[in-house]
Formats: structure tokens, C-alpha cells, sequence
């Protein structure tokens, strides 16, 4: 993560914001009042849905047990079965 002061951010905002979109690294924009994180809007959304399957009981489950498997164990997943939907 690249760190920057507020000073420094806001007279070059358009190239920190093009880096954060163009290679997916978050800013860390610092000031006397505290912090935040500039990133892309796609990494934000993976974040949401990393979120989302994980706090999901089931899905964390199934995620976790696959981590495990090797590549000969794998087998497809009937998703709607795993979810009761």
C-alpha cells in the first residue's frame, strides 16, 4: 500500500487515482485528523463480496474445505443443493 499526506494527494489527486484503478493498489492518504484508503472500484467490490461469501456459514465452509482438496479430490458442486436455494 502506498502511502501519501493529504498535501501531497490533493496536488497530484488525478495520478494517485489513476495508480489506485490502473494497478489495483490502495492509498493511504494520511493527515493530522486520521486516515483513509483511496481504491478502485473494482477492488472495493471484491472486497464486498469476499465479505459476503465469508460471512455466509456455508459458503465459508465450503470455501474452506475446498482449500484443502487437491486437484485429483475436485468434483463439481451442485451450488443450489449447497445453499438450499
Amino acid at each position: 500500500m502506498q502511502n501519501v499526506n493529504i498535501s501531497n494527494f490533493r496536488k497530484d489527486i488525478f495520478n494517485y487515482v489513476n495508480q489506485a484503478i490502473e494497478f489495483g493498489e490502495p492509498i493511504n492518504v494520511v493527515s493530522k485528523s486520521g486516515n483513509v484508503v483511496v481504491l478502485s472500484e473494482e477492488e472495493y467490490r471484491g472486497m464486498e463480496e469476499t465479505m459476503c461469501l465469508l460471512g455466509n456459514p456455508t459458503m465459508r465452509n465450503i470455501l474452506t474445505d475446498a482449500m484443502k482438496t487437491t486437484r485429483e479430490e475436485m468434483e463439481e458442486i451442485d451450488w443450489h443443493k449447497e445453499l438450499n436455494v
